[in-house]
């Protein structure tokens, strides 16, 4: 599963998310594609933690540590931990 976290993004489009585990990347939103939905509620109902985002947005994955990035060719790259 991965989640927004509404209270570090840093724009309104680039966006900051965890994740459980490495698997869970292929499930986030692109710039050009919508996020596979989870099971997630947000305090607000409104946030959308699905919508697409934009390149620098971050996503940590809790179970190794390791930091991923939308870069500008639109792909989740592993940019360290």
């Amino acid at each position: 599963m991965y989640w927004l976290d509404h209270n570090q993004s840093s724009t309104a489009s680039q966006k900051v998310f965890y994740a459980d585990t490495d698997n869970d990347i292929i499930n986030l939103p692109t710039s050009k594609r919508r996020g596979v939905e989870q099971n997630y509620r947000y305090s607000d109902p409104t946030f959308d933690g699905s919508a697409p985002v934009e390149f620098g947005s971050q996503c940590m994955v809790i179970s190794t540590g390791e930091v991923y990035m939308l870069n500008s060719q639109d792909i989740w790259e592993r940019i360290g931990g």
